[in-house]
């Protein structure tokens, strides 16, 4: 068995709450021709790669990859360090 223990993955619940007014408090989704998020302040992301942010897209890779299970966590660029603690907190 084949375990990836370093994959990041952003649901798109949290994009589409970000999407929405008062959604995620503190976190802009700036469209475009790629989903890229502001979080707070700091300057925009590059865009994210279709497959962060698509879970359909996602385990087609673990499957062309061979990985047979995998641990995700957060993708640090929008994990929201940066956010008062309030909105941090809502957001995670």
């Amino acid at each position: 068995m084949i375990v990836d223990v370093h994959l990041h993955l952003l649901s798109p619940h949290a994009i589409d709450a970000a999407r929405r007014p008062g959604g995620a408090r503190g976190i802009r989704v700036l469209e475009g021709d790629a989903v890229r998020l502001q979080v707070g302040d700091a300057p925009p992301t590059r865009p994210l790669l279709p497959a962060l942010h698509t879970p359909a897209l996602h385990l087609e890779f673990l499957a062309r990859a061979g990985i047979d299970r995998a641990v995700f966590g957060p993708l640090m660029d929008v994990a929201g360090h940066g956010l008062p603690p309030a909105a941090a907190g809502a957001w995670s």
